[in-house]
């Protein structure tokens, strides 16, 4: 019954997220690059323009990653690499990102280049000295010619400041 009770509590306290941040919170809490700073703010826009306020998972909104396998890290020792998944990003107004092909999420390479795509999840694999890194992204089972609950995954390589794969990024917004 404890445990009944606890689950209940945590699932009425207002947020999807056990630890939400704010926009400014997360720009403390991480080293944010301009670029990536800036799909926030857009997506902080498109929240406000529903009368929401924006909320980040501060585990899984913004993860730090060696996407391209440089083994680059930022000033505080961290992966120069950033996810920014808006499966984990919510609006209070309603769900402005989401849809049954996920939500997007934008790959943003040394805080320079970004490539995003309507993804349900992600992970970097290691793959051979030749591929450093693969990007693997869950998508909605049409993007492989199936239907929408069979399991679908892209490829991404990231060579040379550039993100490869035969199924191109989608326009996300601001990148």
């Amino acid at each position: 019954m404890k445990r009944v009770a606890a689950l209940w509590l945590m699932l009425s306290a207002g947020s999807a997220f056990a630890g939400d941040l704010t926009i400014e919170q997360a720009m403390e809490r991480f080293e944010i690059s301009p670029l990536v700073a800036d799909i926030l703010h857009a997506a902080e826009a498109d929240c406000a323009a529903f009368d929401g306020t924006m909320t980040i998972d501060s585990h899984l909104g913004i993860v730090p990653a060696d996407l391209d396998g440089d083994g680059g890290q930022n000033s505080w020792g961290w992966p120069d690499d950033t996810v920014i998944n808006f499966n984990f990003i919510e609006c209070s107004s309603g769900p402005v990102w989401f849809n049954t092909g996920g939500a997007p999420i934008h790959f943003v390479l040394d805080g320079q280049v970004a490539a995003g795509w309507i993804a349900h999840d992600w992970q970097v694999v290691r793959f051979s000295d030749f591929v450093p890194a693969l990007i693997l992204i869950g998508r909605h089972g049409s993007v492989c010619d199936g239907y929408g609950a069979q399991s679908c995954v892209q490829a991404v390589v990231v060579q040379e400041g550039a993100f490869l794969t035969p199924v191109h990024a989608e326009p996300l917004g601001a990148q």
